[in-house]
């Protein structure tokens, strides 16, 4: 048997990402909402719909881990 891991894109919407990070979904719009993450660092907007960006929250967590 083959095993084959998946990794998720760069950029994934809301509900992936809420699935990766183990964040609610809820959570996530909070800190966009409250302009703890910030588009271009940790999302970006196409249109209507919101994209993750996966390494900046990477980034978001160790600056968290530290501050």
């Amino acid at each position: 048997m083959t095993t084959v891991a998946v990794a998720p894109a760069r950029y994934v919407r809301i509900p992936l990402a809420a699935t990766v990070t183990g964040l609610t979904e809820k959570a996530i719009e909070k800190k966009i909402e409250d302009g703890i993450w910030l588009e271009g660092r940790e999302y970006k907007r196409k249109g209507r719909e919101i994209y993750v960006d996966l390494k900046g929250f990477e980034k978001w967590v160790e600056q968290e881990l530290v501050g």
